[in-house]
């Protein structure tokens, strides 16, 4: 049988130790979107210097701009059937003057117009309150940093929906 033989040599063998572990910094911040939406991109670097302000990451504004489209095709709508209603109106009221129709019908019409004029006032909130809340939300889709110092990855990707939190 054979026997597998070795010199033996003296040299230095280094007095190296590793270890598993994790390195933090002891100063870390949680960045925090305050609008929810889909992530368009990162626009820092992972491991890039940044100072404060710097825009880490961009929300897509996308669905803000279609609530306020969305409000003002409500107004438009609330607009046209309050045009309609005074039009009515305003065609039978001599007739009910001459009894031609009842009170009862240009009352209909009167507080059908009436009704209209209101929808137009609250779609007109409505379009305000969206149009002062897309700026807003604008604003906010853009995350930025409150500090100076280097960028960590923060785990999110573009396409990831970003859950806001106030």
């Amino acid at each position: 049988m054979p026997v597998t033989t070795a010199v033996v040599t003296k040299r230095s063998i280094p007095n190296r130790k590793s270890y598993p572990g994790i390195v933090a910094s002891p100063r870390s911040i949680d960045l925090v979107a305050r609008v929810e939406g889909f992530l368009l991109k990162q626009a820092i670097a992972d491991g890039a210097v940044m100072k404060p302000g710097d825009v880490v990451y961009r929300i897509d504004p996308r669905q803000y701009e279609a609530s306020v489209l969305a409000a003002e095709g409500k107004l438009a709508e609330a607009t046209a059937q309050r045009n309609y209603a005074k039009i009515e109106r305003d065609r039978n009221e001599p007739l009910v003057k001459v009894n031609a129709i009842s009170q009862q019908v240009y009352d209909d019409l009167v507080t059908k117009y009436e009704s209209a004029e209101g929808e137009v006032q609250v779609a007109q909130a409505r379009g305000v309150g969206q149009r002062r809340g897309q700026r807003a939300q604008r604003i906010h889709a853009q995350v930025q940093r409150a500090q100076g110092g280097a960028a960590a990855n923060g785990g999110v990707h573009a396409g990831n929906l970003i859950a806001g939190q106030v």
